[in-house]
């Protein structure tokens, strides 16, 4: 399987970390995975939250959002 990025579920209740799963063939330690809400421009500084991927596949737990869409 090649390099995907996915969350553990598609609705959250509200007060719910968000869990993103991904696997990323061309690691890089300067990877990095972000939460964008609706809008907002993907790679842009104005992320809602920013993790460091740690190793080339793995889970990263997102902190609970307010209420709207989001993409990761």
């Amino acid at each position: 399987m090649g390099s995907y990025v996915k969350t553990a579920a598609s609705v959250y209740p509200l007060a719910t970390s968000i869990l993103v799963n991904y696997k990323d063939q061309g690691f890089l330690s300067t990877d990095r995975l972000a939460i964008y809400k609706k809008g907002q421009i993907p790679g842009s500084i104005d992320a809602t939250e920013i993790h460091n991927a740690l190793k080339d596949s793995s889970t990263v737990e997102f902190g609970a959002l307010p209420l709207g869409d989001y993409t990761a």
